[in-house]
């Protein structure tokens, strides 16, 4: 890698919490909206029997895309959030679609980020979303505040939440976990109306 270049987080790289564990450092990030029609987010079913955020590719989308842009500007960066985002590949975005949340001016560098690999497959009985992966992306978006928190508008039906907030495994892989304000989060989730018209 010749140059740093940005990347965009819709999901759980929003939380910085998520990349330093990933990075092994931290990484200043700029809430942004990302307005392109030809994407929009979606809850995918992976492989893994597990259901998780992803870019896809549509032809007119209606809704804008809440999210982060951070920095990498080493290959040993790159290649370590390669690794955690193995199910994805990394696209280049239009960076005149990006608009800054906060006003903070975006770097005039190539923007890029993550894509599924496979075939859209929606959430099911058997494929469900983890509770915790949704606090993890609350979380890092209300360190930009409620307004910016507020945008994300992409609803799963509540019965393809799988409630994992207590799950050992959950909390060794994510040892900041702890320090998540549930409360916090399960009212602003109401506030958005995750599940509206999905009940």
């Amino acid at each position: 890698m010749n140059k740093k270049i940005q990347i965009f987080g819709y999901g759980s790289l929003i939380n910085d919490k998520t990349r330093k564990i990933t990075l092994k450092k931290k990484t200043k990030s700029i809430p942004v909206i990302f307005t392109d029609p030809k994407f929009t987010r979606k809850w995918m079913c992976l492989k893994k029997n597990r259901s998780v955020l992803t870019l896809h590719k549509i032809k007119n989308s209606k809704k804008n895309i809440n999210g982060i842009l951070f920095p990498i500007h080493t290959n040993k960066l790159l290649k370590l959030l390669n690794k955690r985002e193995g199910s994805y590949n990394l696209i280049k975005l239009n960076r005149k679609y990006f608009k800054s949340h906060n006003n903070e001016k975006i770097p005039k560098t190539n923007i890029y980020s993550y894509i599924s690999k496979q075939k859209y497959k929606k959430p099911n009985k058997t494929c469900k979303v983890n509770q915790y992966y949704i606090d993890v992306v609350i979380d890092g978006s209300l360190k930009f505040g409620k307004s910016f928190a507020k945008k994300f508008n992409t609803s799963i039906k509540k019965k393809y939440i799988k409630n994992t907030r207590k799950k050992n495994y959950i909390k060794k892989r994510f040892k900041f976990k702890k320090k998540l304000n549930t409360k916090k989060i399960d009212k602003l989730i109401k506030q958005i109306n995750l599940h509206k018209n999905l009940l």
